[in-house]
């Protein structure tokens, strides 16, 4: 065992013997200062309240501090979660399940289904909520998460690599593959894989869009189901909604080019439509992306 490891393991067990409400207080303030010294670093000296009066104009100059401290406090959540969860034995999340009439839909279908996140609020706690609800994914990712998505797993649920170019390769077989059985995948619609991606306006700005959610809804026939983890108001619980599928194009009528790209602009312009009635719940990284990737202004 290195001595990284060992540093690590001291460390879970010391914390592991604090009260929960001292572990709270350290993870809050140890998330807080991180927040700030990233604001600091990535928006150059930019007050965080002038990059989201940018991003959303709608907001009224009176509400922008209250978004700006939204933010942080997502900030926090996902940060100390992040922690407290990796700890034994102790910890759980309250999860509410809403639109409880259209998780039905998705846990008792009869065949495959794409289960589209976006990265806002707390989605990389979605497989909480779709545990909730009785339903074993697939998740897909850049980066594995801790232990705490073992421990919480549906017998069936797994998650599948894909950052670099050969964990992409094995990750899209093993998801058509899943989906050809009936299963679900879980996969994030907000990605940029550089190659034949999609332009298209999103937040008035010109961004670019990876066509792999498309590629999988065309090669499978599965539809499209939007879902979202977000923060509570009030509390450290986590809001869970599912939607209805997707209205896409016929399959049969449409060039696969074509209707992947209308895949693609139909399912980004849902999500548009919920990160707009939600910016309290961007997250700092994901705001530098969308400022970021900017490619040209939009015109309308």
């Amino acid at each position: 065992m290195t001595e990284e490891q060992l540093l690590s393991r001291a460390l879970t067990t010391t914390l592991g013997a604090l009260p929960n409400a001292q572990l709270v207080e350290i993870t809050r303030r140890a998330a807080l200062g991180s927040f700030e010294a990233a604001c600091r670093g990535l928006l150059r000296g930019t007050p965080l309240a002038d990059v989201m009066k940018s991003l959303f104009p709608e907001i009224p100059e009176d509400r922008l501090a209250a978004v700006e401290r939204d933010i942080a406090l997502t900030a926090i959540r996902n940060t100390s979660w992040g922690h407290l969860l990796s700890l034994p034995g102790q910890w759980d999340v309250c999860i509410r399940c809403h639109h409880h009439g259209q998780t039905q839909p998705l846990r008792e279908r009869s065949g495959p289904a794409i289960a589209a996140m976006w990265h806002l609020g707390a989605d990389h706690m979605v497989c909480l909520g779709l545990r909730a609800i009785g339903v074993p994914a697939m998740f897909v990712g850049s980066r594995m998460p801790g232990a705490w998505f073992r421990h919480g797993a549906l017998p069936g649920m797994e998650f599948v690599l894909s950052g670099e170019t050969g964990q992409s390769t094995i990750a899209l077989k093993r998801m058509i593959d899943r989906l050809r059985k009936g299963g679900v995948v879980a996969i994030a619609a907000d990605g940029s894989s550089g190659q034949r991606d999609v332009e298209m306006s999103f937040l008035g700005r010109r961004m670019l869009f990876s066509r792999g959610i498309a590629v999988l809804a065309r090669l499978t026939r599965a539809p499209i189901v939007p879902i979202l983890a977000t923060w509570g108001a009030k509390d450290w619980s986590i809001d869970f909604h599912t939607f209805d599928a997707l209205p896409l194009p016929p399959l049969d009528v449409t060039k696969p080019e074509d209707w992947e790209r209308e895949a693609i602009v139909t399912t980004v312009k849902f999500f548009e439509g919920i990160v707009r009635a939600h910016p309290g719940q961007v997250r700092l990284e994901q705001i530098m992306r969308y400022i970021g990737r900017e490619l040209k202004p939009t015109k309308g």
